[in-house]
């Protein structure tokens, strides 16, 4: 077989694939880790990077490589739990070998097809996997199982936050003495304690976003490591987009859940919406980025953007995303001023 861009030097540029690698490390010791579906990240890219290891054998390469990465994903995946409950370790390592497996075979068959639409059809068909052995199994307890994970996390964020400001006088007299701040300080804990249930509501979402993301990881990661190319690099951000089509998925989920039907059909309605709009919102940021290029500044502003202003620009960059589908914001001629 032939190498797929064998001669391809490797990718440039670390800045990214560091700084994601960066966000990954400190993710699990602040409060988002109530909402991420698995923690402990390691647990996902490690094999993902194992399967771009495989196909990249399987179209020539060396097979030591594939054997160091596959050895390097066993050794993980057999490593003990660190934080999260036994149950839930066995369905974090299940899900990463079916989305990497899946991710793989996607790959080894899919021929010159863009990353994006590789990774979203593994994703799909893990997704689709992991449901039909849920159902055949008759394993009713998949969604206790993560509901007491996301609830024992925001337990003990909850904690870590209350212990923070009695360790610091002056927060404990602001709180005592001013209203205002002990409703603030009663607010958070209340967002944090339920942020782990309505997590574990949108799960598979929020599931499959997260897989997304470590597979875009993963396939930056190999292609700066490797010098055998699996297929195209990763496009700037400014320059994301997917089929037009996606837009049904938003559509499919806003009619279940404005019709008048179970709860069942309204809980996918909401993972439906939740999941294709994260795609839209990327995209919308893509737009953004687009606007304020060209240079660095841009990516800068957005990340202080998200930090402080995270629902009106989430809102902003879904709406901008959606839109994109019909007006083509990028086609259109950049504005001078």
């Amino acid at each position: 077989m032939t190498v797929e861009g064998a001669s391809a030097p490797r990718e440039l540029g670390w800045r990214g694939p560091i700084l994601a690698l960066l966000a990954l490390t400190i993710l699990p010791i602040t409060w988002l880790r109530v909402v991420t579906p698995i923690e402990q990240s390691v647990v996902l890219l490690i094999p993902a990077l194992a399967a771009c290891a495989l196909v990249a054998w399987w179209n020539g390469g060396r097979a030591g490589l594939a054997l160091v990465w596959v050895g390097l994903a066993v050794w993980t995946l057999t490593r003990p739990a660190v934080g999260a409950s036994a149950h839930f370790d066995i369905l974090a390592r299940g899900w990463s070998l079916i989305v990497a497996a899946c991710f793989g075979l996607v790959c080894c068959l899919g021929g010159t097809k863009a990353f994006f639409v590789r990774a979203l059809t593994a994703v799909a068909v893990a997704l689709a996997i992991a449901a039909a052995v849920v159902v055949a199994t008759r394993d009713s307890n998949v969604g206790d199982i993560v509901l007491t994970e996301l609830t024992g996390r925001s337990g003990r964020a909850t904690t870590e936050f209350q212990a923070m400001l009695e360790s610091s006088p002056r927060l404990t007299e602001l709180i005592a003495q001013d209203t205002a701040a002990a409703a603030g300080a009663k607010g958070v804990v209340k967002l944090i304690e339920e942020g782990g249930v309505r997590a574990s509501s949108v799960f598979p979402a929020l599931l499959g976003l997260e897989s997304l993301l470590i597979l875009a990881l993963a396939w930056a990661l190999f292609h700066r490591l490797s010098r055998v190319r699996i297929g195209a690099p990763l496009a700037p951000l400014k320059e994301f987009r997917f089929n037009d089509q996606l837009v049904w998925g938003v559509l499919l989920a806003l009619t279940l859940l404005w019709l008048p039907t179970l709860d069942m059909v309204r809980a996918a309605g909401w993972n439906l919406l939740l999941f294709f709009g994260g795609l839209y919102a990327v995209r919308g940021f893509g737009v953004l980025a687009w606007f304020l290029s060209p240079g660095r500044l841009a990516l800068t502003i957005i990340v202080t953007l998200l930090l402080f202003m995270f629902p009106l620009l989430g809102a902003l960059a879904f709406g901008l995303g959606l839109g994109d589908t019909w007006l083509d914001w990028r086609h259109r001629a950049r504005p001078t001023t």
